[in-house]
């Protein structure tokens, strides 16, 4: 196998690192750009996570599941399986 006289230096490997970074960044943006949202839309969301939160600190599982969406997928830890579909308030899930 053929060896390289010359070696990536650290100008070269942090140049093609940035230029990456850069890019990366720059296709980050255009995605995020399409994916906007309207103020009434965002407004609405930040209503219904604040309201699932308080029910759910108040304990009342009931009203606080009755908020999620019937597609929503729960995931309890990283190697726990993920729960689809709409939670009973014992914590059944009802797959959809």
């Amino acid at each position: 196998m053929p060896t390289s006289d010359s070696p990536v230096t650290r100008r070269d490997f942090l140049t093609v690192g940035g230029i990456g970074a850069v890019i990366g960044l720059a296709m980050a943006q255009g995605a995020a750009a399409q994916t906007t949202v309207s103020k009434e839309t965002e407004q609405m969301n930040a209503r219904i996570v604040t309201e699932f939160c308080e029910c759910f600190a108040k304990g009342d599982v009931a009203k606080a599941t009755s908020l999620l969406a019937e597609t929503c997928t729960y995931r309890g830890t990283q190697t726990a399986p993920p729960v689809t579909g709409s939670v009973s308030p014992g914590g059944a899930a009802t797959e959809h």
